[in-house]
C-alpha cells in the first residue's frame, strides 16, 4: 500500500484558546511570526515574516476579514480596510517572504477594530499522498490612540445535555484574551481548558461539558486574562 504523510495541521484563532500575539507558529516546514498584528495610533503599515524550511517551495495565499461575534459567534467578512501584501507568494525552501499589512484608512473612533488574516498554503498534489496544508488566522487590533480597555461580566446558565453556556460580554472599548479558563462544578467536577478573544462591545459564548450540574447550582470560573486572573463565581441562572 502506498504510504499517506499527513501534515500538521495548524489552526490559530481568537475561539481556539490561544494566546496569539506572541511568538510564532509552525507547520510542516512553515513558520510565521508573529502571530498577531497591533496597530497603534499612527501606524498604518505592519509585517509578519513567513518561513520556509522544508526541502520544497511552498506557495501561500493570504487574505484579511472583518471580525465580528454577533449573538457570540465568530463572524469573518471580507474587507479592503485592511491589505496583505503580496497576497500570494511561493517561498523557496530554506527562505523567508516579509509580508507587509497595510492599514487603507486612518483609524477612527474610540473603539478598537478587530480583523483577520488568513495564512493559507496552497499544497501540492501528488498522487499516493495527502498532504493538508497550513491553514493559520492571526489577529488584526487597531487602535486610535483612545484610552481603551475591556470591561467583560460573566455568565452561565443549563444548556442541556449535562452542559452549561458559558457568557462573556464585553462592554468595554478593546478586546478581551483569556486562557486555561476552566469550569468545576459545585461537586468538584472540572470542565476542559479553553478561552478565546471577546471584542469590544460584543461577547463570546461557549458550551461546556460538566457533570454534576443542577439548575440551583452554581459554578466555578478560573483562568488567566490579559488583564490579570479570572475568579469568579457564577448562578447557574445567569447571575453572579
Amino acid at each position: 500500500m502506498t504510504a499517506i504523510r499527513l501534515r500538521l495541521i495548524l489552526i490559530a484563532a481568537a475561539c481556539a484558546g490561544l494566546w496569539l500575539g506572541i511568538g510564532e507558529a509552525r507547520a510542516g516546514g512553515l513558520e510565521v511570526a508573529p502571530i498577531g498584528v497591533d496597530f497603534n495610533a499612527g501606524q498604518m503599515a505592519q509585517i509578519i515574516t513567513v518561513t520556509n524550511r522544508a526541502d520544497a517551495p511552498a506557495t501561500v495565499q493570504l487574505r484579511t476579514f472583518a471580525w465580528s461575534q454577533p449573538g457570540g459567534v465568530e463572524r469573518l467578512a471580507p474587507t479592503d480596510a485592511v491589505v496583505a501584501s503580496p497576497p500570494i507568494v511561493t517561498i523557496p525552501p530554506g527562505r523567508e517572504q516579509v509580508i507587509r499589512v497595510l492599514l487603507r484608512r486612518p483609524a477612527s473612533g474610540t473603539v478598537e477594530q478587530a480583523y483577520r488574516l488568513t495564512v493559507d498554503e496552497i499544497p501540492v498534489l501528488v498522487p499516493g499522498r495527502l498532504n493538508v496544508a497550513l491553514h493559520l488566522s492571526l489577529p488584526i487590533f487597531v487602535s486610535s490612540g483612545a484610552a481603551v480597555r475591556a470591561q467583560v461580566a460573566w455568565s452561565a446558565r443549563p444548556a442541556g445535555g449535562g452542559a452549561i453556556e458559558l457568557v462573556a460580554r464585553n462592554s468595554g472599548t478593546r478586546h478581551a484574551r483569556f486562557d486555561g479558563l476552566s469550569v468545576t462544578t459545585r461537586g468538584g467536577a472540572a470542565s476542559a481548558a479553553f478561552g478565546g478573544y471577546v471584542l469590544p462591545g460584543q461577547e463570546k459564548r461557549w458550551r461546556i461539558a460538566a457533570r454534576g450540574l443542577d439548575r440551583a447550582g452554581q459554578v466555578a470560573l478560573k483562568g488567566a486574562g490579559d488583564q490579570g486572573d479570572v475568579n469568579v463565581t457564577l448562578a447557574l441562572d445567569g447571575q453572579p
